[in-house]
């Protein structure tokens, strides 16, 4: 809420008892327009009658026709009738209670269209209301009426004591059969919201009282706490309100464990109000909770008894004032807090800054529209290098699958090599092992010489190889020489296929040793010291395709 300066409007009451004496003396303090801007509804003659009476000082009235006339820097004075009015004081006169309503009724009007932020009533007499044709009993049922709600809660407020009331001016014979569950349950449920919103406490603690002496003494005194009051404190609770009891009044109060609540709630007028102006010592206040609007009153009567003396405490009334004041920017805060939650908004995920930050709608809030110019310039200094940024962003994304289909190839053989691996070790426990450490492949020259060397050991151990014919997997080695080659590559530690198919093919002319019987020799020799079956090398195939592979070396 807005440090503005609250409208208060005030209704003078009966004109004939103390209630133009208590306003007058509070608003003479000048501090008071500070806070606020007062707003008598009546008469401008009767307030300077009145005026003359207690002789104050330095106070001006500033007389106006409506509220659109108002001077937030004086007591303003609405004339609701301009003729002369009889005045007597210390009397109940239809009279008095004509002008009295005349009052009220501008003033609820005014607070009703919003013109005022609270109203404060002057005392009236229920008597001469009914003498002037008033219909309702008070103030309070007055307000529930025009306010259009049902309900309504009499609270009365000093300091830290709330004391609330289930039924307000009835008959005391009528209170047992008034009071219901469900008139019990709704005045809790007024006193619950109403210190939430007017007063600022989150989580109330509300004392229940019990309608006979020490609360029925478990029904030996009465069942009304039984049949009533105890069921609905128990859907209170279940409402998630901290309601308690039911108290027995005189315990509650007499022990001092009233401090203890936020709320009393007393079942009839005298059960609440007795205790609460003994303790109050004159300074309470009337608050109407339960309604639209906000409305106090001072706790004492029109005091016709003491009406022209000059003798009358103001404390009440100021204090009806203050806590006007208070429960309004209290309200009002409330107000703001539960009713205007944050707006659901919805970012995009590219770029979170806040100039893209969208309603619900996809329309960007007004007030993001209206940026600064720095911010202006900082957008169109940055939009620019965004959108080069997703351009590469998006090339990059392009690029990128081209790799990935490539690389399977690649991990398929590597995979098909690692299967195959075990089966070959299986088949061929007598291959001598290689060496872990020798990763490198041996060059053609090397595959050469390491034949050479076989073929000298053979000869050696003067092992003669009959012309038998060379088994079916090694016709074609017979017919190429390259079979000297592939007879090295078997020899040799496993290689991954993808670098064995690097090496070029040797043909027939790089060989300058024909075949002989002593080259076959050498085969056969090849063949009797390994049980493993040689791979073909073929000039027809350009890749080398083992079907068997000595242990697995370490990759």
């Amino acid at each position: 809420m807005t440090n503005k300066k609250l409208k208060i409007g005030i209704s003078i009451g009966d004109i004939n008892g103390i209630g133009l004496e208590v306003i007058l003396k509070t608003l003479a303090d000048k501090r008071i327009l500070d806070w606020c801007t007062p707003v008598l509804y009546g008469s401008t003659k009767v307030a300077s009658y009145h005026k003359n009476i207690i002789k104050v000082k330095d106070l001006t009235l500033h007389n106006i026709t409506d509220i659109h006339g108002l001077n937030e820097s004086a007591v303003n004075v609405i004339n609701c009738w301009m003729e002369n009015v009889k005045i007597t004081l210390g009397k109940c006169t239809a009279e008095g209670g004509k002008y009295a309503a005349f009052s009220l009724e501008q003033a609820t009007e005014d607070l009703l269209a919003g013109h005022l932020d609270a109203l404060v009533t002057a005392p009236i007499n229920k008597k001469a209301m009914q003498l002037s044709g008033f219909e309702y009993p008070g103030h309070t049922e007055y307000l529930t009426y025009k306010s259009q709600v049902k309900e309504n809660l009499m609270l009365m407020v000093n300091e830290g004591l709330r004391v609330g009331l289930v039924t307000n001016h009835i008959p005391v014979a009528q209170v047992a059969s008034t009071i219901t569950t469900e008139l019990v349950l709704k005045k809790i449920e007024l006193m619950n919201n109403s210190l939430k919103m007017d007063f600022g406490i989150d989580k109330p603690a509300i004392a229940v009282l019990g309608l006979n002496p020490h609360a029925g003494d478990g029904g030996v005194l009465g069942s009304e706490e039984i049949d009533i009051i105890l069921p609905a404190i128990e859907l209170a609770k279940r409402k998630g309100i901290l309601a308690i009891g039911p108290y027995a009044a005189d315990g509650l109060f007499g022990s001092g464990n009233f401090a203890n609540f936020d709320g009393i709630l007393a079942m009839y007028h005298d059960q609440g109000l007795v205790p609460f102006k003994a303790l109050s010592f004159g300074a309470g206040v009337n608050f109407t909770a339960g309604l639209p609007i906000i409305r106090t009153s001072p706790d004492h009567g029109t005091g016709f008894d003491i009406a022209g003396s000059n003798t009358a405490d103001f404390s009440s009334f100021r204090q009806a004032l203050y806590l006007a004041m208070d429960s309004a920017k209290q309200r009002a805060e409330y107000l703001e807090m539960t009713g205007n939650p944050l707006k659901t908004v919805v970012v995009n995920e590219m770029d979170s800054s806040p100039e893209d930050i969208v309603d619900n709608d996809g329309v960007a809030p007004e007030d993001q529209k209206r940026a600064g110019k720095k911010r202006g310039k900082r957008e169109r200094e940055q939009k620019p290098k965004r959108g080069r940024e997703q351009q590469d962003s998006a090339s990059a994304k392009e690029k990128t699958p081209r790799t990935k289909k490539e690389t399977p190839k690649v991990t398929e053989e590597a995979q098909r090599t690692k299967k195959e691996a075990p089966k070959a070790k299986e088949k061929s426990p007598s291959v001598e092992e290689t060496p872990k450490k020798n990763k490198k492949p041996l060059t053609v020259e090397e595959r050469l010489a390491l034949a050479a060397k076989k073929k000298q050991k053979a000869v050696q151990n003067k092992e003669v190889v009959g012309t038998e014919k060379v088994s079916a997997t090694t016709i074609e080695e017979t017919t190429n020489t390259d079979a000297i080659v592939e007879e090295a590559i078997s020899t040799e530690p496993k290689v991954e296929e993808v670098l064995i198919k690097e090496a070029a093919p040797v043909t027939a002319s790089e060989v300058t040793e024909p075949m002989t019987e002593e080259n076959t020799a050498v085969l056969e020799s090849n063949k009797t010291e390994t049980t493993e079956p040689i791979a073909a090398l073929t000039n027809d195939s350009e890749e080398i395709k083992e079907e068997e592979t000595p242990k697995e070396t370490e990759e």
